[in-house]
């Protein structure tokens, strides 16, 4: 039903005049607001819009947007919003899967990436932050199989990006310390791979691989033992090498942590060469306290047989540095006679009827995992505890060749045979030798 407008009496506007939009300002601020607010108040209901402030500041904000203090957004620095594009209601998995994700574009573009420093530190801030842990992450096999650091190791270039910032490798294993024993066991298969022995000793030689433990600590200073291996492939023959070794506080290590461990690569295989003492209940029938040595493979290492002999040369007369104080002088050590110089100490480290094989080469019970002698089975070889020396170690392996010198025996001749040709006097090779650094 229409109801027509009936004018007022004394109203002189027509019926049909519009209003008088001139007389609006003059109604005030208020009426204003009204009209206003009448004209564009939303449709009852639910709405899809963001609620104005005053209305969103009172509301209570999400768990994750509460957990997300003022000091916690500065705690992530630059580099974090940079790389990361999280709001803080992300969860800690989608930042463990978007950390995951830029550490594999990062090795798989390391040739090519010049500063992955910055990514890894944002990466860092964003765990912590989330309550995450970074080493935990980078020690997963998240890249077909294989942890980032093995990947690193594989591709890593032979000049640096930039010589003047820490390369990938560098950068990984600062932030993957401290290293599980499977963490350790990549970087050896990964080094292994490429035959990396150089790279091999220089990872070996940092606190990341080696860390130092107990009374190690205490008597080196915290710091890892500047241990070197030097590795010579003997020519025309593939199957011989020769290594030499530099041990620092050689003797005092010994009476002190009663273990000296030396790994390196040489001829497609990875060796530990350990000098250790006898414990009272020790399974190799050694007499408790004497010191031993050992070789064995490790990792994944082809069996083969094994012989080789331990060198231990007298060493020539160092020279004396006087030191600043007599309060650093150390005490004084027996000098060296000259005059006729004392037996050369051998010792041979031999497989014999079984090959040696790695622990996780899969042949448990088909073949010996390392051999063990003592240095009491030398005239000489107790000396050892007393007396500064110079070693070479001579090592030769594989399936076909049995060779010392120049001697060279086919395995798969009877004993007797091995026997008489290892008795063939061999012409002389010139040694490298060890120096042990042991001041008494």
């Amino acid at each position: 039903m229409i109801v027509e407008k009936v004018p007022l009496p004394e109203d002189p506007t027509p019926a049909d005049a519009p209003p008088a939009y001139d007389s609006i300002p003059n109604s005030g601020p208020s009426s204003a607001r009204r009209f206003s607010h009448d004209e564009k108040a939303p449709i009852p209901g639910p709405s899809t819009y963001p609620p104005p402030p005053s209305l969103a500041s009172s509301r209570s904000p999400p768990p994750s947007i509460r957990s997300s203090t003022p000091a916690a957004s500065s705690a992530k620095g630059k580099g974090a919003s940079t790389w990361f594009g999280f709001g803080a209601s992300r969860t800690a998995r989608e930042v463990r899967s978007t950390v995951l994700s830029l550490v594999r574009d990062l090795v798989k573009h390391s040739s090519t990436e010049p500063a992955p420093v910055a990514v890894l530190d944002s990466c860092w801030e964003a765990c912590k932050t989330n309550g995450l842990s970074m080493s935990s992450i980078l020690h997963e096999k998240s890249i077909e199989n294989h942890t980032p650091l093995y990947w690193a190791i594989l591709k890593r270039p032979s000049e640096p990006v930039d010589p003047d910032q820490p390369d990938l490798l560098s950068s990984l294993l600062r932030f993957s310390a401290p290293l599980s024993e499977s963490m350790a066991s990549e970087i050896r298969q990964a080094c292994l791979v490429n035959s990396d022995h150089a790279l091999f000793q220089r990872l070996r030689s940092s606190a990341a691989f080696a860390p130092l433990l107990g009374s190690e600590e205490i008597l080196l200073g915290g710091e890892v033992p500047p241990d070197t291996v030097i590795v010579h492939d003997l020519p025309g023959d593939e199957g011989a090498f020769a290594a030499d070794f530099e041990v620092a506080m050689f003797q005092r290590r010994m009476r002190v942590t009663q273990q000296i461990h030396l790994e390196f690569i040489a001829r497609g295989r990875l060796w530990r060469l350990s000098f250790f003492v006898a414990s009272a209940s020790n399974s190799y029938n050694k007499r408790a306290g004497s010191w031993l040595i050992s070789i064995e493979l490790l990792e994944n290492c082809p069996p083969t047989w094994l012989d080789s002999r331990l060198i231990i040369e007298q060493p020539s007369q160092r020279p004396f540095t006087p030191p600043p104080s007599l309060i650093d002088s150390p005490l004084p050590s027996p000098p060296i006679k000259e005059g006729k110089p004392k037996p050369t100490i051998s010792i041979r480290l031999k497989s014999g009827s079984m090959q040696l094989v790695s622990p996780l080469s899969g042949n448990d019970g088909n073949g010996l995992k390392k051999v063990v002698v003592s240095l009491d089975e030398s005239l000489m070889g107790s000396s050892l505890q007393f007396e500064y020396v110079i070693c070479c170690f001579n090592v030769v392996h594989e399936a076909d060749l049995w060779v010392w010198g120049s001697v060279a025996v086919h395995t798969s001749l009877p004993q007797d045979h091995y026997k008489l040709d290892w008795k063939r006097g061999s012409p002389s090779r010139k040694r490298s030798v060890l120096s042990v650094n042991s001041p008494q």
